[in-house]
C-alpha cells in the first residue's frame, strides 16, 4: 500500500500522529518490526516550491539570500500566541513567529543537530522544592512540579547508545561526565577561530570538547543550520527514519492531515482529522501514539475529552510548559583567525551545575553575525516595540545591520542551554476563538520566566564572561529570552497520575492503548537539547509496543 491510498476503514495496529524526531522514529522501528503502521502529519509530504513575485526575489532565491522562500512550507503556518501576563485568564496574547517545523521530520528538518545525552541528575534528581530557594517565587506562576523521571538513568542509557548509533552522531566524549560512554564518530578538525578560543578556554581551565552533533561533514558541507538538508548530510527524521521505510513501502504516511480529536470505543480508536480543504477523514487503530510535539499533543487531548470514562480532561493536560534559554552571544577572537571550517563544533559543560544549582550547555551555534542575521535580530526587536506596523520600512534597518556585521567579523557565535523548571500554570492552551473548517487553531501559551530561572542566567553571565577571558563578550540577546523552539513537559511522565499525565511507560493514565512520545512527557528539561532524549525515548516506547503485540487488548 502506497502513502496517501490507504483505507480509511482499515484497522491499523498503531497510528503514530506527528511525523517529527520522536514520531519519525518511532513510525520506522514499528514499521522494520512488522507492525501494520500508519503515520499521519498535519504538514504536507513535499513542501510546496516557495513563491516568487519578481526578478529581486528570484535573484534573492538564487544567491541563498531569502531565508523566508527557503522555509516555506517548512514552519507551522500560524504564529504562536505568548501570554506573559500576570494573570492567566488575561495574559495580553502576543504573535511570535513559530519554531515549529511542519512536514516529515518536523523540527529535526531545521534543527542544528546538536544531539547531547542529559546527565544521571537530569533524570533522577527532584529541583522542584529546591528552587524556590534561588530566589523568590511569585504565587502566579504556580507550584514547582516534580523533576524526577519515574525511571533510572541506566534504563536511558542502552537506548542513548542505539540513538547515537541511528543518528551518525560526531564529537567526542565530554571530559566532565564519566558516564559518557558514547560511540563517536571522529569529527573533522575545527575552523582556526573556533581553535583559538577552544585554546583559550583550556589555558583557563575549562574542558572544551567537540559538539555532539548529527552531521556527517560531507565535502562542502554548509551545516545546514535553519533550513532543511538538501544532501541528507544532516540527521533528521526524514533522512534516518522515514525515508528507507517510505520508499520500500514498509510505511504508510497520510500528510496534510489535522487530527482533530482522538476517540475510542471498547476494541479500537478512531482518530478524526481534516485537510487543509477541510474535508474529513477517520481512521482507525488498535492503538494510538501522540507524537505532534509539546504544543499540539496536549491540545489533541484537551479536544478529546470523550477518552476518559467520566468525560473530563486530566487538569495537569498541558500544564509544566518548559523552554531552554538559549542566549546568544559573541566571543571576539583576539586573533582574528579564519572562520573556515566547522563552527558548530564546541561544547562547554563546566557550568552545567554548579554548587547544585542547574545552568546548562554552552555550544558553538554555527552562525557568524552577518548582515542577514543582524537585520533579522533588529527587526525581531523593533517588532517587539510594536513597530511591526512600519512594514517595508523595517528594511532600512539593513544599514546599521551591514555596519554591525563589519564590526562583529572577527567573531563566533555561541549559544546557552539555560535548563528551566516545570511551574503548574506556565501552559499550553487552545485560543477561544472559533476556527473555520481547513484551518489550524491558533495555538497559544501562558507562560512567564521565573524570577529564579532570570537569576541563573545572569549568574552564567557572569561566570562566561571570565571563562572566555582575554576574548571579548558581546550579549546579543536580553536575559532569559526563551527559547520558543524547545517546548517541553506539558504531558509530563511520573509515578502516578495525581503530578502526571502518562505512567514511566508514557503510557496515558486512565486511558488504555493510548501512548506520547515526544518531549510532551518530559519532568525535566536539563541542560542540553532536547533532541537525542527525544530519539532515545521513542525508541523505548516503540519496543515495548513491539514487545505487547502478542497482546490483543490494548496497553
Amino acid at each position: 500500500m502506497h502513502a496517501n491510498d490507504a483505507p480509511t476503514e482499515t484497522v491499523w495496529d498503531v497510528v503514530v500522529v506527528g511525523a517529527g524526531l520522536g514520531g519519525s522514529v518511532l513510525a520506522r522501528q514499528l514499521a522494520d518490526a512488522g507492525v501494520a503502521v500508519l503515520l499521519i502529519e498535519s504538514g504536507r509530504r513535499v513542501p510546496p516550491p516557495p513563491v516568487t513575485r519578481g526578478f529581486l526575489d528570484k535573484v534573492k532565491r538564487r544567491l541563498g539570500l531569502d531565508k523566508q522562500a527557503a522555509l516555506a512550507g517548512e514552519r507551522w503556518p500560524d504564529p504562536l500566541w505568548v501570554g506573559q501576563g500576570r494573570h492567566a485568564e488575561r495574559p495580553g496574547f502576543i504573535p511570535y513567529e513559530m519554531p515549529m517545523g511542519w512536514g516529515l521530520g518536523g523540527g529535526s528538518a531545521l534543527y542544528g543537530a546538536a544531539l547531547g545525552r542529559f546527565r544521571r541528575h537530569d533524570i533522577e534528581q527532584d529541583d522542584s522544592a529546591k528552587a524556590a530557594t534561588w530566589a523568590d517565587h511569585p504565587a502566579h506562576l504556580g507550584p514547582a512540579l516534580p523533576t524526577h523521571w519515574p525511571l533510572a538513568f541506566d534504563t536511558l542509557k542502552g537506548y542513548y547508545r542505539r540513538a547515537e548509533a541511528l543518528m551518525g552522531i560526531c564529537g567526542s566524549p565530554e571530559p566532565l561526565d564519566p558516564e559518557d560512554d558514547a560511540e563517536l564518530t571522529p569529527p573533522p578538525p575545527l575552523s582556526p577561530r573556533e581553535a583559538a578560543i577552544c585554546a583559550d578556554l583550556t589555558h583557563n581551565g575549562l574542558h572544551p570538547y567537540r559538539l555532539h552533533v548529527g552531521i556527517e561533514y560531507r565535502p562542502g558541507c554548509v551545516e545546514c543550520q535553519g533550513i532543511r538538508c538538501p544532501r541528507g548530510c544532516k540527521a533528521d527524521g526524514l533522512s534516518r527514519a522515514l525515508a528507507e521505510p517510505l520508499a520500500a513501502r514498509r510505511l504508510t504516511l497520510e500528510s496534510d492531515l489535522y487530527v482533530r480529536a482522538v476517540e475510542r470505543d471498547e476494541t479500537r480508536f478512531r482518530v478524526v482529522t481534516e485537510t487543509s480543504s477541510g474535508a474529513s477523514r477517520v481512521f482507525h487503530a488498535r492503538r494510538v501514539v501522540l507524537a505532534a510535539g509539546a504544543l499540539n499533543t496536549p491540545l489533541i487531548l484537551q479536544r478529546s475529552p470523550g477518552l476518559w470514562a467520566d468525560g473530563k480532561v486530566p487538569e495537569l493536560v498541558g500544564r509544566g510548559l518548559m523552554f531552554h534559554v538559549s542566549e546568544l552571544f559573541a566571543v571576539f577572537d583576539r586573533q582574528r583567525a579564519s572562520n573556515i571550517g566547522p563552527r558548530k563544533a564546541l561544547g562547554l559543560r563546566d557550568f552545567y551545575r554548579v554548587n547544585d544549582i542547574p545552568y546548562g550547555e554552552i555550544q558553538s551555534l554555527g552562525f557568524t553575525a552577518d548582515t542577514g542575521l543582524i537585520n533579522a535580530y533588529l527587526k525581531g526587536e523593533a517588532k517587539k516595540l510594536g513597530l511591526a506596523r512600519l512594514g517595508p520600512l523595517l528594511e532600512l534597518l539593513r544599514i546599521p545591520a551591514a555596519i554591525a556585521a563589519r564590526l562583529f567579523c572577527p567573531t563566533a557565535i555561541f549559544a546557552t542551554i539555560v535548563e528551566d523548571i516545570p511551574y503548574r500554570n506556565n501552559r499550553v492552551m487552545a485560543m477561544p476563538d472559533p476556527v473555520a473548517p481547513g484551518r489550524y487553531p491558533p495555538i497559544a501559551i501562558h507562560y512567564m520566566a521565573a524570577p529564579e530561572l532570570r537569576r541563573r542566567c545572569l549568574d552564567l553571565r557572569r561566570l562566561l564572561k571570565g571563562a572566555f577571558a582575554p576574548n571579548r563578550l558581546f550579549w546579543l540577546s536580553k536575559p532569559a529570552t526563551p527559547n520558543w523552539g524547545h517546548p517541553m513537559g506539558t504531558c509530563r511522565m511520573g509515578e502516578h497520575p495525581e503530578v502526571s499525565v502518562v505512567d514511566a511507560e508514557c503510557r496515558l493514565w486512565g486511558v488504555e492503548g493510548l501512548s506520547i512520545a515526544d518531549a510532551s512527557v518530559f519532568p525535566s528539561s536539563a541542560g542540553a537539547n532536547p533532541g537525542l532524549t527525544i530519539v532515545a525515548n521513542a525508541l523505548r516506547v516503540g519496543d515495548r509496543l513491539i514487545a505487547e503485540r502478542q497482546d490483543p487488548r490494548p496497553a
